[in-house]
């Protein structure tokens, strides 16, 4: 099992990356290679662009995307961005740590992240790989969230600025999926972790939405969530 890692310093969410990839000696994540630009949309296809920013809170580790039937999507480390090409309609990716951050000691601690993304043809949608906060220092896990960002969302701005700066990466699928396949029961379980944070985030939604109502409807002004 794995232990607490280590990070440092705060969190910076929509951080601007301070180095480009190309031509760095570094070794990168499997299944992956440095690209010159990302792909656009193909024919009818949407495309997703999932862009991690540089954290401080970042550790060694890089960032599994999959969507919800296990098909691999990307390895992302800080600092990068990828495309996926994807039907129209509504998908619901989940991400986690290239580290095991399973914890036994901590059963209702979960470390996959969730969103879903409506895809529209010819179409691409943006989603965030942000680095959370667990302690104030940063020094326990590093974990990921995923954001879906659109044009209206009120981090666009700084997404804009992750993807210029970002190094764009292909990704070779076929690969990544048989290390993905290599341990089943592990994928499994991620899988299932990452179904119930997105119905706890379905539930939240539900929630924040069923109070808005309420205080419009009693004319109450709503302030900010402390």
């Amino acid at each position: 099992m794995a232990q607490r890692r280590a990070a440092s310093a705060h969190v910076v969410l929509f951080a601007t990356a301070s180095a480009v990839l190309a031509g760095c000696t570094h070794e990168l994540p499997p299944a992956t290679t440095v690209a010159a630009s990302l792909p656009g949309p193909s024919g009818s296809d949407g495309s997703v662009v999932f862009v991690r920013p540089v954290s401080q809170c970042d550790t060694s580790g890089y960032t599994i995307v999959a969507d919800e039937n296990g098909r691999f999507v990307g390895n992302v480390e800080p600092g990068t961005q990828i495309s996926a090409s994807v039907t129209p309609g509504t998908h619901v990716f989940y991400a986690w740590s290239s580290l095991d951050l399973r914890v036994e000691a901590v059963p209702a601690f979960n470390t996959v992240a969730a969103t879903r993304v409506d895809v529209s043809p010819s179409q691409t949608q943006y989603v965030a790989i942000i680095v959370n906060r667990p302690t104030y220092n940063c020094l326990d896990w590093a974990i990921v969230n995923l954001r879906a960002v659109g044009q209206h969302d009120h981090y666009w701005d700084e997404l804009q600025g992750a993807l210029h700066s970002a190094q764009p990466m292909n990704v070779d699928t076929a690969a990544g999926q048989a290390i993905l396949d290599a341990k089943p029961a592990l994928l499994r379980e991620y899988l299932g972790l990452g179904r119930t944070k997105m119905e706890r985030l379905d539930e939240q939604r539900a929630r924040d939405t069923q109070r808005r109502a309420v205080r419009l409807e009693t004319g109450v002004t709503m302030g900010p969530r402390p």
